[in-house]
């Protein structure tokens, strides 16, 4: 919350921002079925306590609603972010994929209407990252970056 609100306030400089060394994170975005065009809306959400219990893996919501009797429910297309670490983005990704495997968006009938993509991360897994530098204020600021792409554990390259 601290990170995101020195940004909306332009003060992120102001702020000591730290990030978890040999972690990486993956969200996977769970939709209803049709989204972005017409979606239906109001199918009850299954699994989230399965979800919720992978080992780290987070569950964000965003389109969801309780209903009178707690059920929660879709209310938007965006439904549920569901994010996974690990200590590359493939173990990040498998962490959020077992988790969004336990959950399901079911109509009355008993249909799955619920979307995710597959498509996007394994796009990035196999691509390489490529590292524009135009200098640095810190001096020695990139030699992680560097170290981390010599020894390979950062698929990338710097332009």
């Amino acid at each position: 919350y601290e990170v995101m609100t020195a940004c909306c306030d332009g003060k992120l400089d102001s702020i000591d921002v730290r990030f978890k060394e040999n972690v990486s994170a993956a969200t996977v975005v769970c939709a209803a079925k049709g989204y972005p065009e017409s979606y239906p809306k109001g199918m009850a959400i299954q699994g989230l306590d399965q979800a919720g219990s992978v080992d780290n893996v987070k569950v964000y919501h965003a389109g969801t609603k309780l209903d009178d009797e707690n059920v929660t429910r879709c209310s938007g297309g965006r439904v549920l972010a569901v994010t996974g670490m690990g200590s590359n983005l493939t173990e990040a990704l498998a962490a959020s994929y077992k988790a969004v495997k336990q959950i399901t968006f079911e109509d009355s009938n008993g249909d799955s209407l619920m979307h995710y993509r597959t498509d996007i991360a394994k796009g990035a897994i196999r691509k390489k990252l490529r590292i524009g530098v135009l200098g640095s204020t810190r001096g020695t600021a990139l030699l992680p970056v560097m170290e981390a792409i010599a020894a390979g554990s950062l698929h990338a390259e710097i332009g």
